[in-house]
């Protein structure tokens, strides 16, 4: 009678052995898209920005009276949101291993708030910015083959090629150099980050160091999950010789977290909070400080 109760509980008893399967311990990073892959990632970005303008000892009086005035409009700072969607549909691979990759941008909404001003939309320039890459299974280098878009300023051949490798960098970012990267929980990893700042383009002599580090904190139901830090720094000064002699410095980082799905090798989300702080020494004596912070949500999904 015993030996028969113990083989009716016996699979009662193991059953939840069984059930709590291992996590494993250890991924594989891979984030290029692979053949036959249809992906949608979105992004939503908030900045806050404010600006002072202060006068140095050899400013004179008409030139603080302007200061003073733009310090009350800039004090007040502005914010921007930007919302937009990315669509990535890749061809099955030839023989060769070589693929075709369609992505698309969507909607690309950008709205301008400026202190006691309603908000202004902005066009996005990779909001309707569509193109054709080539790669291949054994590398993740993509060679434009085509670029679309319909806005009226990017007719311009260069600026098009320059927003195609923009719209591919959005889209994969920095993830590049950590691809095929096998990492332990526990480990981390440090690469190059390509800063998108959100303003002018910066002069030819402003010289960027970012970097972006991972740290893998736990595997739990199939989800990697990741703490990023991001840190950042800028130099620039005017060439020997300009007649308006500038100066300017900046300095910031931020922290953040990614979840990336094992199975499909997804990241699924990515969220980012960053802070800025710079400091422009420009003619006549006068400083500029500015301060920002950009927060930054990133979502990933498949579909059919």
């Amino acid at each position: 009678m015993r030996t028969l109760v113990l083989a009716l509980l016996l699979p009662l008893l193991a059953s939840p052995a069984l059930a709590a399967k291992a996590e494993p311990q250890e991924v594989e990073l891979r984030f290029q898209p692979q053949p036959g892959d249809k992906l949608r990632q979105t992004i939503n970005m908030n900045m806050q920005m404010a600006m002072n303008m202060l006068p140095g000892p050899d400013t004179n009086e008409e030139q603080r009276a302007k200061l003073q005035e733009g310090a009350k409009k800039l004090g007040k700072g502005m914010s921007m949101d930007m919302k937009m969607a990315m669509r990535v549909e890749a061809s099955d691979a030839d023989a060769k291993g070589d693929y075709l990759l369609h992505l698309r941008g969507e909607g690309g909404q950008m709205n301008l708030k400026m202190a006691d001003q309603p908000p202004k939309a902005m066009p996005n320039p990779v909001g309707d910015l569509e193109l054709d890459t080539l790669t291949n299974v054994d590398h993740n280098k993509m060679e434009i083959l085509r670029i679309k878009s319909a806005q009226p300023a990017l007719k311009d051949s260069k600026m098009l090629e320059s927003m195609g490798q923009g719209l591919i960098k959005q889209a994969f970012g920095a993830m590049s150099e950590l691809e095929g990267r096998r990492m332990k929980i526990g480990d981390s990893a440090e690469i190059p980050f390509d800063v998108q700042m959100p303003m002018a383009q910066l002069p030819a002599n402003a010289h960027i160091v970012a970097t972006l580090g991972f740290t893998l904190k736990s595997i739990r139901g199939g989800i990697a999950n990741f703490d990023t830090v991001v840190k950042m720094k800028m130099d620039m000064a005017s060439n020997e010789g300009e007649a308006q002699q500038m100066k300017m410095a900046m300095t910031g980082g931020g922290t953040g977290t990614m979840a990336y799905r094992i199975a499909d090798h997804l990241p699924m989300r990515n969220d980012m909070l960053l802070s800025m702080r710079m400091d422009m020494q420009m003619p006549a004596d006068v400083s500029m400080q500015m301060d920002m912070t950009m927060k930054m949500d990133a979502r990933g999904e498949r579909y059919r």
